[in-house]
């Protein structure tokens, strides 16, 4: 068997790598017992440097909560979400439920939109939606709001985010009920 058709990594002489072996473990004994040329091995350590190089360019893909981030989301009533903005929404913005604020502000709310990503947002009209291209350009759909509709089951709605103007409500009806409840 030629050196080109033998194992990379991960296996030395054709056999499984053991358990507690690493990477350059592997790497190391397969140089040293010849079943891997130092050609393939050089090609193993140029891609793991260019995967190590580029990481940085795709942060959405290493956004995983720690499962201790996870547990004091929890904690403070929150649900933990991977994606978005903030990564600890509301369980709902009525009443009696504890708030969960971006930055600081306590006019900024962590929501979850209807995609389940994080969203810095504020309170506003209800304006019933099922996805956020329905709703003006920056806000999101967002769900876990008190909008609710004809039949009082609660509705996904549109609500503007923390950058928006002072006045940051659509005015379909000025005595439309508010996504917090109020």
């Amino acid at each position: 068997m030629e050196t080109e058709d033998r194992p990379l990594l991960g296996t030395a002489a054709g056999k499984e790598a053991s358990e507690g072996s690493s990477y350059f473990d592997d790497l190391a004994t397969g140089l040293a017992d010849g079943s891997i040329s130092r050609r393939q091995a050089l090609k193993g350590i140029g891609a793991g440097a260019l995967a190590f190089a580029i990481g940085p360019l795709f942060p959405e893909q290493a956004e995983a909560l720690t499962r201790a981030q996870r547990r004091r989301c929890r904690q403070r009533g929150g649900i933990p979400v991977e994606r978005g903005e903030c990564h600890c929404t509301e369980q709902s913005l009525c009443e009696d439920n504890p708030e969960i604020h971006c930055e600081g502000n306590p006019e900024c709310h962590c929501l979850m939109t209807v995609a389940g990503r994080g969203f810095c947002g504020r309170h506003g009209s209800c304006v019933p939606c099922t996805a956020s291209s329905e709703c003006p350009a920056g806000w999101r759909c967002v769900v876990n709001t008190c909008c609710t509709d004809d039949f009082g089951n609660p509705v996904p709605t549109c609500l503007p985010p923390c950058e928006a103007g002072d006045d940051a409500r659509i005015v379909a009806d000025p005595n439309a009920p508010t996504s917090d409840g109020r």
